[in-house]
């Protein structure tokens, strides 16, 4: 079996940015540490709460530019567990990060009518799939829905709005660990005010205390997860996403597919990493009791160096590979010539 995975570095580096087009840097979705910039300061003006943590962040990155931004976040949650005004920043930050995501990613598909790298691997996996009658595990650490959207036209069907959508098939599985820009968590709580729906406000200013990481999870959007003020309980949603830390300690998705995840891991025999750092201990943890003697693993980076430290990471988390490869050129240099499948063949 094979298993591909990625990360912010994948969707940021999922097209190439031609002269004269109306696609320019603008419109790329953001790595981690660009998540702060003074380019998203509309979607923080939809989201005041979150400007308190947005500032703390900033101010990690000028002090610390090459320690990771997961880490000051894992220090604001702390901090949130024992503070009622940072938890309200915390909260605030979710619903800033799943605009920012969902808003700029739906726009780069948009622009680019969905002609990104996702759907080149994506067909060229499924030309090897059919010849050699293999099974194909897609993990996403990443919110967006790039890869879903890819899916959805490689496969021929409508896009994801069950979370059986994402792995039904015995072809193709599809693991968003993290959660998703389209997806919700919910619980019934009193919220007072005279508004018959909560906005997103009503539940950062009133739901900061309650927590969402135990709610049940729906595969729509939170505005769509929202319930009216009829009674003093009513339901209230937010973002079904895991704020990036370096202390996330579960995943944000249906239990049945960590499940399908760990049972795919058993069955794999070669691994794509795209994008992603290897750096969620979690999933490391989860994948070296699961995983086999991967047989060949390649990692795609925009630097060797950066795939090497990929590996390492790996290593560090009790994974290896009998044959590793480390790329350089991220996604756009794995798909530059006929390296995929040679290696996939090999």
């Amino acid at each position: 079996m094979l298993m591909v995975i990625f990360g912010a570095g994948a969707s940021h580096g999922s097209a190439r940015l031609l002269p004269r087009s109306n696609v320019t840097e603008r419109y790329r979705p953001p790595l981690t540490a660009q998540l702060f910039g003074l380019a998203y300061g509309d979607v923080a003006d939809r989201y005041p709460a979150s400007r308190p943590a947005i500032v703390r962040m900033r101010r990690a990155l000028e002090e610390h530019p090459e320690a990771l931004i997961e880490t000051e976040i894992g220090r604001l949650g702390e901090a949130a567990s024992r503070n009622p005004e940072q938890a309200r920043h915390m909260m605030g930050l979710r619903f800033y990060l799943n605009d920012l995501i969902e808003s700029r990613t739906v726009e780069w598909w948009k622009r680019l009518h969905g002609f990104t790298f996702y759907a080149q691997l994506l067909e060229r996996l499924g030309t090897w799939r059919r010849d050699a009658e293999e099974e194909i595990a897609l993990v996403t650490f990443n919110y967006d829905e790039l890869l879903d959207f890819s899916l959805a036209s490689q496969i021929g069907c409508s896009p994801f709005t069950t979370f059986d959508h994402y792995v039904a098939r015995d072809e193709w599985h599809l693991y968003k660990l993290h959660g998703s820009t389209s997806w919700s968590r919910v619980l019934r709580a009193q919220v007072s005010g005279p508004l018959n729906i909560p906005t997103a406000t009503d539940v950062i200013e009133q739901g900061h205390g309650l927590d969402f990481d135990r709610g049940e999870l729906r595969p729509r959007p939170w505005k769509d997860a929202l319930g009216p003020v009829d009674d003093p309980m009513t339901t209230i949603s937010a973002p079904g996403i895991a704020v990036p830390t370096d202390q996330k300690l579960t995943f944000s998705c249906p239990a049945d597919h960590v499940e399908g995840f760990a049972a795919d891991a058993e069955k794999t025999d070669r691994m794509l990493i795209i994008g992603w750092r290897g750096s969620e201990p979690h999933a490391l943890e989860l994948l070296a009791s699961r995983l086999p003697s991967v047989r060949q693993l390649a990692v795609a980076d925009i630097t060797e160096e950066k795939s090497a430290d990929v590996l390492r990471n790996l290593v560090s988390g009790g994974i290896g590979a009998t044959f590793p490869a480390p790329l350089s050129g991220g996604f756009e240099g794995l798909l530059a010539d006929d390296f995929l499948e040679r290696w996939l063949t090999s």
